[in-house]
């Protein structure tokens, strides 16, 4: 299975860059760049492999919320915070000139993502509830992503794709699997 994924993220990196080849504009990549997110509080360190490749490694918390049903209370709900660790092999390519004033690492690209997501360190209720949720269980598989780094230091980041994902509550399976951030960049 893993080798089918490799073979599908080489085929549509190389297709995909043939197509943006002409009128476009390389990707500019630094050597480091480290972002801080917001939303999933986290940071995220980028390291230039080589003219269009990078490796994105990601550790932060997650909010999230759960629910669950409980007899005669009938559905309730749970906010909760658990801890994650990411990371992404990108392959970034042409894009097409735009003109808006990006920063560094800028770009559409394509990676081969995998994580893992460890149990809940903070839950409102205290109690184990569990709806199928993403504690203890790792993914990995090809993503698209897009993200943009503008000049006053705001970061965008979102990707998404199929991959495979198992866990404590999950069998093994073919999910969609994303990832997103909103921050700053140094």
């Amino acid at each position: 299975m893993l080798k089918s994924i490799l073979s599908a993220l080489v085929f549509i990196t190389t297709a995909t860059t043939l197509a943006y080849s002409q009128n476009s504009i390389a990707p500019e990549l630094k050597s480091t760049q480290v972002r801080v997110t917001i939303l999933a509080l986290g940071i995220s360190v980028e390291q230039k492999l080589a003219d269009k490749h990078s490796i994105n490694l990601i550790a932060g918390l997650q909010p999230g919320v759960a629910t669950y049903t409980l007899v005669p209370d009938g559905t309730q709900y749970e906010f909760y915070i658990a801890p994650f660790v990411t990371g992404e092999i990108r392959s970034y390519y042409n894009r097409k000139s735009v003109k808006k004033e990006l920063g560094p690492n800028s770009g559409n690209y394509f990676a081969l993502a995998a994580g893992y997501y460890m149990d809940r360190i903070i839950n409102d209720t205290g109690r184990d509830y569990y709806d199928e949720s993403y504690e203890n269980s790792f993914f990995v598989g090809p993503v698209w992503g897009i993200q943009r780094n503008y000049k006053t230091g705001f970061h965008l980041n979102l990707s998404i794709g199929l991959g495979y994902q198992q866990g404590d509550y999950l069998e093994g399976a073919v999910r969609i699997i994303s990832n997103g951030g909103i921050g700053l960049y140094f």
